[in-house]
């Protein structure tokens, strides 16, 4: 059995007992996703050039399902409240930490997003991976994050543990709105930082035939049945 790693969550004492919490992705599934159908068809249906298809939806593609429950997700800590006024949004909020900074214009200089208003949360979580381990953090792309955009950054958590969050807002442009405490903002993938090269060559036939034999022996689930690996994050 695979030991599992700790990944450590922590924030200053009398403020965490009142804040969102992060948690295991998996606890956020979406319910759009819960609800949703694994098959478009009720039973296995040919088609006229022999093959035979399901209609599997998102629900039945595993690697959709790995990345909906890997890692963990960092949700606002409290309600926040955005006013917009002349296309500028100002933030507000009632916890005793500035929760939202304005952010350097330089940093866009020469990217696509020059010009964009960009905004920091405030991380209120000081983030602890063991040695040899970095954290990917990333918008949780099959949530609503009601129009917070957080930027994509690989962090060495091993050694830094203060993880601020760029974002755009991209939500509703209206006088005033509330985004609710536990809305998800970022999701966190820990892993292990390893040296790699790069090969490029030709496919062995026989090596693609044995495997196009293996995933065509089932009608469904061969990847979720023969090859996935198990994963689990606490």
């Amino acid at each position: 059995m695979i030991k599992s790693k700790k990944i450590k969550f922590e924030a200053v004492a009398g403020l965490r007992e009142n804040l969102d919490q992060p948690v295991p992705a998996k606890k956020l599934i979406p319910d759009w996703y819960k609800k949703m159908e694994s098959y478009s068809f009720k039973k296995p249906t040919a088609f006229p050039d022999g093959k035979v298809s399901q209609g599997g939806t998102l629900k039945a593609c595993p690697p959709v399902l790995d990345y909906l429950t890997s890692g963990y997700i960092i949700t606002l800590p409290c309600d926040l409240l955005v006013t917009s006024r002349d296309g500028t949004q100002y933030f507000s909020w009632n916890i005793p930490t500035k929760l939202v900074d304005g952010h350097s214009q330089e940093q866009m200089k020469g990217s696509p997003h020059e010009g964009r208003q960009v905004n920091k949360i405030n991380n209120v979580w000081s983030i602890t991976t063991p040695k040899g381990y970095s954290c990917y953090f990333f918008k949780p792309e099959y949530c609503d994050t009601k129009g917070i955009e957080c930027m994509p950054a690989i962090v060495d958590t091993d050694v830094f543990h203060n993880v601020n969050f760029p974002f755009f807002y991209t939500g509703e442009d209206c006088e005033e709105l509330v985004i609710p405490k536990g809305t998800p903002l970022v999701q966190v993938f820990p892993f292990k930082r390893d040296n790699w090269e790069m090969s490029v060559d030709d496919l062995c036939p026989s090596k693609q035939l044995k495997f196009a034999s293996v995933i065509s022996s089932k009608f469904q689930g061969a990847y979720r049945d023969l090859f996935r690996v198990k994963k689990s994050y606490r």
